[in-house]
């Protein structure tokens, strides 16, 4: 079942000065990684805000050969994904296959957050979503995040 909006994915040009500007506004610190485990693709670095149990993605990547590299070379800053949590992804993600929706991949793949599938923006009206069922380490560390 599809629980809610886990987060959005924000594609920056410089990583450094969007922390700086997100840190002041929410007041919480972020999470830096380039670790691949933690991303469906490797070549990018993310800056994780947890906050009012909601997670915010900042994304650069300085290669153009992956989605965040490519989204900045193509449009620009903005919004390049939004994630929902499901709580059973294979059957969310068959219902929404029989209602017509496309994935990127036939069959979901584990990843570091957890179980993903993504449809692509084109059949979103521009926002690559993202249907993940989370491992239950992160939706420990989003809610201790959000006290």
């Amino acid at each position: 079942m599809l629980k809610g909006v886990w987060g959005i994915n924000i594609a920056v040009k410089d990583l450094d000065e969007a922390v700086e500007k997100y840190e002041k506004l929410l007041g919480v610190k972020p999470s830096i990684s380039s670790d691949p485990n933690r991303a469906a693709f490797a070549g990018f670095t993310t800056a994780q805000f947890i906050f009012q149990n909601f997670v915010i993605n900042l994304m650069t990547s300085k290669e153009t050969n992956n989605p965040v590299g490519k989204f900045l070379e193509k449009r620009g800053e903005g919004v390049i994904l939004m994630s929902i949590q499901s709580d059973d992804i294979d059957n969310d993600v068959a219902k929404m296959k029989a209602d017509g929706l496309k994935f990127l991949w036939d069959e979901n793949m584990p990843g570091g957050y957890g179980n993903v599938n993504f449809i692509p923006a084109k059949n979103m009206n521009g926002v690559q979503w993202e249907i993940l069922d989370p491992i239950s380490e992160w939706i420990e560390m989003k809610e201790k995040g959000s006290k």
